[in-house]
């Protein structure tokens, strides 16, 4: 549902059916389908077929461009039994970094999936990135072991440098070469080019680029590919989405036309295949919605640089960064602006930023609007201070406070989605969490995290919300009306 990389400085494995989006249903294309068919032969396409036949749905929106209707981002869909003001959410801690079987010098996990697996990436000691899939083997009901945290290394080889960035269900991987642009998707143990014009691995293909940045729940991905054969070299780079069909067959990729005739990549693409594009270069970056007729230009705050991440699918809505207006120089300050793509024209959402942190930075969105980012304080190129935050109301939350002790540091989550044992020996030290990267529709958040008497590098972590004996976590915040937060809970 998210885009990680491209930013400057650095149970049940079936999705459930969709809901009405307000009456709103995009226009089928030839390759969607394509995509619907497919689906519908396999085991997770009946939900998006019985979707597409939806007898309410009406034309796709067509939000007229640079038309804002600020602080009007939809509510909360949750329906808590009951509520208690709380100060707000707690978070056990996993560091995934332990699992890993290689020394690193640092980590940092981008997503995870609503079935649980994790995707990311870690520097060996030559410096070389090797992507990583953290799973958990499933637990002995028998012997009354938890599950265990496994970390898979995609490309073991020496000199294999790649980049994964995001991971569906069902545990498809996409990312891109470590030093170049070109795309590859990850499934069964084996890797598969993502085709360029160029064969895949000709010296032709270093200065073009087909890297995906997201993929939904159907294995449709999305991301930036050059001209294809025929088109004039000098063309821009435009968005796509594509899809590998049985098991390393065949790819199938569908070019979207470029926003105003410059480079543009898609960031975020939804289970719907809707598209969260950037679209722009020299520091001067648009956000665009590709929902499946002419791209719209989607509304800011008037500054130059706007950089969508993230697509949720429930509602429709969609996170980056804006920055101010009058700012000119980077680094820009700016803030999350949440965008209701669902709405005609699309709406705008600012949202607070974390006290003393001029930048806020979001990465990920879920289908209970809840929010993850970073929060920064930057001199000129020169980075002070990150703090990783969420957003569950206003303003930001810094999310290190909320970690409950430091006695999970690295364990395994159980049936009730917390975590419980311990793989490390000891009292492990306490974290400061930088950045969060990916949240679940569980409210699993990954990310990147320093721990005191470790070292200074960073390390990938999991958040997993902390859960008493006797409640039930339907996860889902609303705005507290003492100045807290209203958790969501019910009796089991």
């Amino acid at each position: 549902m998210h885009s990680s990389i491209g930013q400057p400085c650095t149970a049940d494995p079936s999705p459930p059916t969709p809901r009405s989006i307000g009456g709103l249903a995009p226009i089928r294309t030839p390759f969607s389908l394509l995509v619907l068919l497919l689906l519908i032969l396999g085991s997770g396409g009946v939900g998006l077929a019985a979707s597409a036949a939806d007898p309410s749905a009406a034309n796709p929106n067509t939000a007229s461009p640079n038309t804002a209707s600020p602080n009007t981002a939809s509510p909360n869909t949750a329906s808590p039994n009951t509520a208690s003001l709380i100060a707000g959410p707690a978070y056990e801690i996993i560091d995934l970094a332990a699992a890993l079987p290689f020394p690193t010098t640092d980590s940092v996990a981008f997503e995870v999936s609503d079935t649980g697996l994790i995707v990311g990436i870690a520097r060996d000691s030559s410096g070389r990135y090797k992507s990583i899939l953290w799973s958990f083997e499933a637990a002995d009901v028998l012997s009354g072991t938890d599950p265990v945290l496994v970390a898979t290394v995609l490309n073991p080889d020496f000199y294999d440098g790649r980049i994964a960035v995001a991971v569906s269900d069902e545990g498809v991987v996409v990312g891109q070469d470590s030093g170049a642009a070109t795309g590859w998707a990850w499934f069964d143990g084996e890797f598969e080019c993502i085709p360029l014009p160029a064969p895949c691995g000709s010296i032709d293909n270093l200065w073009r680029a087909s890297a995906p940045r997201d993929i939904n729940d159907f294995n449709v991905f999305t991301g930036g590919i050059s001209p294809d054969v025929g088109q004039h070299p000098d063309d821009p780079v435009v968005p796509y989405r594509a899809v590998t069909f049985d098991r390393r067959e065949s790819t199938i990729i569908e070019r979207l036309e470029s926003f105003e005739g410059r480079a543009t990549f898609g960031n975020a693409i939804n289970r719907f295949g809707i598209i969260l594009a950037v679209a722009g270069s020299s520091l001067v970056y648009d956000a665009v919605l590709y929902n499946y007729g002419p791209p719209q230009l989607l509304p800011t705050q008037g500054g130059d640089y706007n950089w969508p991440t993230a697509l949720n699918d429930e509602i429709i809505q969609g996170v980056g960064f804006v920055s101010d207006p009058g700012e000119t120089q980077w680094p820009y300050s700016g803030t999350a602006a949440l965008w209701g793509a669902s709405f005609d024209p699309v709406t705008l959402d600012l949202l607070g930023r974390l006290a003393g942190y001029p930048i806020a930075w979001p990465h990920d969105i879920n289908n209970t609007r809840e929010i993850v980012g970073t929060a920064r304080r930057q001199t000129g190129d020169h980075l002070l201070e990150e703090r990783a935050i969420l957003w569950i109301g206003e303003p930001a939350v810094d999310l290190t406070p909320l970690v409950l002790g430091d006695d999970n540091a690295s364990g395994s989550p159980s049936s009730r989605s917390q975590p419980s044992g311990n793989q490390l020996s000891g009292t492990s030290p306490s974290w400061t969490l930088q950045s969060a990267r990916g949240i679940n529709d569980s409210g699993w958040i990954v990310g990147e995290g320093v721990r005191d008497n470790i070292s200074e590098r960073r390390r990938a972590f999991l958040l997993i919300p902390h859960v008493n004996d006797d409640e039930v976590f339907e996860h889902g915040f609303e705005a507290g009306s003492a100045g807290g937060w209203s958790q969501i809970i019910g009796e089991p």
